[in-house]
């Protein structure tokens, strides 16, 4: 059985960590897991080394890469000596630790409080939307920030269905990074990097979960559900369905039940943005919920545009929602009420089946 190490320094302002122990057969080298401190998930492809000095000079460096558990492995070491260990994510040193690894056998670390956080709710976040605002507006004020403007953090989180799955719900904020995890447009290499994300997301909603979508964000949408949904244009190209004008328009709530919800089934919406997504259509499994007159824009041409603004469906035993418009923009209108209401309805459904 692993012997887990105690800590003989607190961690410093300069995130160093002094471990010590007496050692463990089993182990080879330095054990030890990483945890992604931006969404509290196992981070998957952080870099772990430490360097080897002989009388003072650096002769060899010892790496490792974390796996989707975020589990790590530093193996031939010399004995009976203390490695300064640096764990890095990208340009970012996550942590620094002063390990001994003694006489005979290696040292495993404690793991870190990693658990998906204390939420059940995880926002991505972007640059048009502020969906975490928009829950703690709804009385959910619990959720896990995600950091939308990292690429690589962004597809780590993304592409391990066993991160996701801690979580009741994902909403993804309009504004976030696109290129290498949801598309690969440049051609860069990262096409299974995309296609893993996807696969990811749909197997979070086939297993329950529930993931919210706006405005710019409609490309999560586009590729992992494609039949779902049909956007203005060509799929395969990015950013192509984004040709709204903007303006306040009229929308019908076209869900009966939700419009005696709301009290109405006419709304005003409002897209405050220089563009935005245009749905031209669904399938037969898909639910409208909102629809209504928009303006199209290409090059010069101003002309109008009828489809749906809000629209959900359901993949296994999870659902999807996507509004074409920015929730923020919206506050305190009756087009807000109909978000309101689905949204609370859903959560709590949610929150009764946990």
């Amino acid at each position: 059985m692993i012997v887990l190490l105690a800590m003989l320094a607190c961690e410093s302002d300069n995130n160093l960590s002094v471990i010590n122990d007496n050692g463990n057969g089993d182990i080879d080298g330095i054990l030890g897991r990483v945890c992604d401190p931006a969404t509290s998930n196992w981070l998957e492809g952080a870099t772990v080394y430490t360097h080897l000095f002989r009388e003072g000079e650096l002769y060899d460096t010892r790496r490792a890469v974390s796996d989707v558990d975020g589990s790590w492995n530093l193996t031939d070491l010399p004995p009976d000596q203390m490695y300064m260990v640096y764990v890095q994510f990208g340009n970012e040193i996550l942590e620094q630790l002063e390990v001994y690894v003694p006489p005979t056998g290696g040292v495993a670390m404690d793991e870190p409080a990693c658990s998906g956080g204390t939420g059940r709710l995880a926002v991505v976040s972007g640059n048009y939307d502020d969906l975490g605002r928009v829950l703690e507006g709804l009385g959910y004020p619990g959720y896990e920030p995600v950091d939308g403007q990292n690429s690589a953090q962004l597809a780590a989180f993304l592409s391990n269905p066993e991160n996701l799955g801690v979580y009741d719900a994902i909403l993804f904020s309009g504004g976030h990074v696109e290129e290498d995890v949801f598309f690969d447009s440049d051609n860069s290499g990262q096409q299974i990097q995309v296609d893993t994300v996807l696969s990811s997301l749909r197997t979070y909603v086939q297993q329950g979960g529930l993931i919210i979508a706006t405005d710019w964000s409609y490309d999560v949408i586009e590729g992992a559900w494609p039949d779902k949904v049909e956007f203005y244009g060509d799929d395969l190209r990015p950013d192509e369905a984004q040709r709204g004008e903007p303006g306040t328009y009229v929308g019908q709530v076209a869900d009966s039940d939700l419009a005696g919800k709301v009290g109405t089934d006419i709304v005003d919406v409002r897209y405050d943005l220089s563009t935005y997504p245009l749905i031209s259509g669904v399938s037969d499994e898909t639910t409208i919920y909102l629809r209504g007159e928009q303006q199209m824009r290409m090059g010069t041409t101003v002309s109008s545009h009828k489809g749906p603004m809000t629209v959900g469906f359901s993949d296994g035993e999870g659902e999807v929602l996507f509004s074409n418009w920015r929730f923020d923009a919206n506050a305190k209108t009756e087009a807000w009420e109909v978000l309101k209401i689905m949204l609370n309805q859903r959560l709590e459904e949610s929150k009764d089946g946990e």
